[in-house]
């Protein structure tokens, strides 16, 4: 009588990843390490939607904001051997923004003379951050008339830094 040997499988070690929205597609494959081809994978918790494709393993981040698992699942090729899984977690943070909407404004630029200092997050666009920072590599307490500010969104956004350029038109005041 003929006898069949089954092979065992394994789902491979699994990399927890963190992500932004605006990263590229995340191949889920590429997190895990010696996994036996051929397995599938399903949403073990979160609501990606659209996002996912289980077919091709990969995950789409944009406009996504959460936790989300994912599990392989591969299954031995007789199916005498157990079946094997492996949970990679993906943490995606929403992409923070420093844009402003202070077009026209104007602002004199010299507290000496009793004018207020600018309080540049009062010119943040709406769906901008709150609760960062703003630095210059100017010299100076003035910004020149082209300044490059540099946001930084609190934690725990994975990208921390984005950059917007502040055009300023000296004035007499």
């Amino acid at each position: 009588m003929p006898f069949q040997i089954d092979a065992t499988v394994n789902a491979g070690t699994p990399t927890d990843i963190d992500l932004c929205s605006t990263d590229s597609s995340l191949d889920l494959y590429g997190q895990l390490t010696a996994e036996t081809a051929g397995g599938t994978w399903t949403v073990a918790s979160g609501n990606p939607g659209a996002n996912f494709n289980a077919g091709a393993g990969s995950l789409n981040p944009s406009g996504l904001n959460g936790a989300f698992s994912f599990t392989y699942t591969i299954n031995s090729a007789l199916g005498i051997c157990p079946s094997a899984n492996s949970t990679v977690n993906v943490n995606i943070a929403l992409a923070q923004t420093a844009s402003l909407s202070a077009a026209g404004d104007q602002v004199c630029n010299n507290t000496a003379d009793g004018n207020a200092a600018l309080n540049i997050n009062s010119y943040l666009a709406g769906g901008s951050y709150t609760g960062g920072t703003w630095t210059t590599a100017d010299a100076g307490p003035l910004l020149t008339p082209t300044s490059t500010l540099t946001a930084t969104p609190p934690a725990p956004t994975p990208t921390p830094t984005r950059l917007t350029t502040v055009r300023l038109v000296p004035m007499c005041c």
